[in-house]
Formats: C-alpha cells, sequence, structure tokens
C-alpha cells in the first residue's frame, strides 16, 4: 500500500486460498504468489489500486479476489501447480515467471492472460527438493535443493537438460539470486555462509563469506540465509542478505576471491528476517529498506533512518 503519516497505510487485498510462501512483483507491476497448497497466483491489479497506492491517497479498500467478475478488480489467476509447498516464484523482463516446489518440480508461466503453466522438469529423486530458483536472463534460470548435499544447476527454457551442474558438501541451498548485468554470475544463501558462483565454471564458488562481521572465521553467527540479492558491480561485486538472526548484511566480496571481503551490517532486527527488498527510485538508486520478520511484521526504513548501504 501507499506511504501515510505513522506508518503503511493499504489499499488493496487479494485471498490466494492458502499461506502465501513466496511473492515477487514483476516489471509490468504484476504480482506473483506461491503459496503452501501448491497454488501459484497471477495478480494484475487494475490501474486505480497502483495509482492510488503510488500516490498514497484514499482509504484502504479490501477486494474479494474470488469473483473476478467484479469490474475494477483487475486480472486475477490461480493455477495449482505443484504438490505441496511452493518454496519460490520470481519473474523475468518479459513478465513470464518461474515457480519451484518442495515438490521437485519447477513450471513456467507466461504474462499473457489465459496461458497455462508448463513443466519444464522434475528433479531426480536422488537430488533433493527444490528450495530456490530465480531468472539469470529472459531465457535462462537457476535452481537450488536443500537436502544433504546441495544441488545448483543452470537450465535454458528451451531445452529440458542443465547445462551446468555444482554440489555444495554439507550444505543446502536456502536462497539465489542473479547478479544485475553478470547473466553468468549468480549469489547463494545457506546456513551461515553466502557464496557467489561463476557459472562458466560452476565446481567451486569463486567467492565465500561466513556471515559474521566480526569474525569471518565464525560462519554460523547469523543463522540461515533467508534470502539473498545480487548487486550490480560498482567495481565489485556483492550482495545483500537477510538472516534467522535478524540481521539484513551488505557484503562486497572483493576482486581476489575466496573466503572474506567486506561484510557490513546495514539493519538489525530483534526476529528474524524472513525476506526483503529494497524498492529504488529511477535516478536514484534505493529509498527505502522493507523487512518481513519471521514473526510476520512488516517494517520499513527510509533513506532518512541513515541505513548505511544507501
Amino acid at each position: 500500500g501507499g506511504g501515510a503519516a505513522g506508518g503503511l497505510k493499504w489499499h488493496r487485498s487479494w485471498s490466494c486460498g492458502g499461506k502465501v510462501t513466496c511473492l515477487e512483483v514483476g516489471g509490468r507491476k504484476e504480482v506473483w504468489a506461491g503459496t503452501a497448497r501448491g497454488d501459484v497466483c497471477k495478480i494484475m491489479p487494475p490501474a486505480s489500486a497502483i495509482d492510488a497506492a503510488a500516490g498514497g491517497s484514499g482509504e484502504g479498500d479490501q477486494v474479494d479476489a474470488m469473483d473476478t467478475t467484479e469490474e475494477g478488480q483487475g486480472d486475477f489467476r490461480v493455477e495449482r501447480v505443484h504438490r505441496g509447498v511452493v518454496a519460490s516464484v520470481c519473474c523475468n523482463e518479459a513478465g513470464d515467471a518461474l515457480s519451484a516446489g518442495y515438490d521437485g518440480r519447477v513450471f513456467l508461466h507466461r504474462f499473457e492472460p489465459g496461458s497455462a503453466a508448463t513443466l519444464h522438469h522434475r528433479e531426480g529423486d536422488a537430488s533433493g527438493h527444490l528450495t530456490c530458483a530465480c531468472w539469470l536472463s529472459g531465457t535462462t534460470f537457476v535452481t537450488g535443493t536443500g537436502l544433504g548435499d546441495g544441488c545448483l544447476q543452470t537450465w535454458d527454457t528451451r531445452t529440458q537438460e542443465p547445462s551446468s551442474s555444482s554440489r555444495l558438501a554439507g550444505l543446502g541451498f536456502l536462497s539465489v539470486s542473479g547478479v544485475p548485468t553478470r547473466p553468468h554470475l549468480c549469489c547463494s544463501g545457506h546456513e551461515g555462509v553466502v557464496c557467489l558462483w561463476d557459472l562458466r565454471s560452476p565446481s567451486a564458488p569463486v567467492s565465500t563469506c561466513g556471515s559474521s562481521p566480526g569474525d569471518q572465521g565464525s560462519a554460523d553467527a547469523f543463522g540461515f540465509v533467508w534470502e539473498v540479492k545480487g548487486l550490480a558491480p560498482s567495481p565489485e561485486v556483492g550482495a545483500l542478505f537477510c538472516t534467522s538472526a535478524g540481521h539484513t548484511v551488505r557484503w562486497t566480496a572483493g576482486s581476489g576471491g575466496g573466503h572474506g571481503g567486506q561484510v557490513e551490517v546495514v539493519h538489525k532486527e530483534a526476529r528474524g528476517i524472513a525476506s526483503f527488498d529494497f524498492p529504488s527510485v529511477a535516478g536514484s538508486g534505493p529509498q527505502s529498506l522493507v523487512c518481513v520478520t519471521e514473526e510476520e511484521g512488516l517494517v520499513s526504513c527510509s533513506k532518512q533512518d541513515n541505513i548505511p548501504f544507501f
């Protein structure tokens, strides 16, 4: 919803029929969400709702999304494609979405109205269940598994065979993110560790960091890395990530690779942070940090709060 004095203000809501486990907003202002029941929902809010949220005016207006015949609700679509929890949804610049589930299946969802989801592939039983996925370009994406020795695989939508594959001994993949302007790079989050990968030679990560700013050797100081977001090189590659210990952290990998780099806490909550984002204003970079805590709280910090990475 739009901002208001004293806090956030909601404008509209849509019922997805189950616990929402993942969500992403695309470049066409569409919203993709996954649920614990295996549903993937696409919401295209009406222009009036988008304008109201951007302007921060008007009272909240709750919408029953299941009645899609009512004028002004926008486009709402639900498909139950996974057997159980949807672990990740993400969308590319064309508005097409990718969903990965604990059932080991990956589906492609096209932006065009009326198009049905198509199964891209299913992980073999030995690979474990999928925990994360993300686009690297308009046609390539990566997936990660979360059991035992985690497996990171690169895929192309034009084929159902992985173009690269690698494993990380003893650590499952909890989150993965591409690096803007560098489609051959991606970052991954694990238990107390963040990795930078070059997918052209993915036998091992090119750089890693234990998530403790005070002691790089204490990899488990921040707990689980629930979400990681790669940052455009300026000039060095880096990432932001959030942890089960309540930290949002900036990591700069450094030019030499290996273990280490610069680690800086940019925000701290008393509870674990399950997800975060940093909305940008055109031409001025990130202006705020929005965090969702494990206690289902929503925290918004503005640039005026002196968050170091702005």
